[in-house]
């Protein structure tokens, strides 16, 4: 995340297009810092992937993210609203 944000300030990066990232798959790591085991693992990724979003958006960087991320503070959407 702070690569991610540095790239952002340095460059003035307005948007971003992610393919992925892709929730669900578990991790039985039990040696790193992003969550403490195989239990736990899919939360802390949704959790920490959607924060990703939010930082990103609340910096005015257009988002084009997987449908799942929308709510999180993706910019891009199929739907049309009347």
């Amino acid at each position: 995340m702070e690569r991610l944000l540095n790239l952002v300030n340095y460059t003035g990066l307005s948007m971003v297009e992610t393919d992925g990232p892709y929730p669900g798959y578990e991790c039985a790591s039990t040696n790193h810092s992003h969550h403490h085991d195989v239990n736990d693992s899919v939360y802390w990724q949704l959790k920490l992937q959607s924060q990703m979003y939010r930082i990103l958006r609340d910096l005015g960087v257009y988002i084009n993210q997987p449908d799942d991320y929308f709510y999180q503070g993706g910019s891009k959407t199929g739907s049309i609203l009347s």
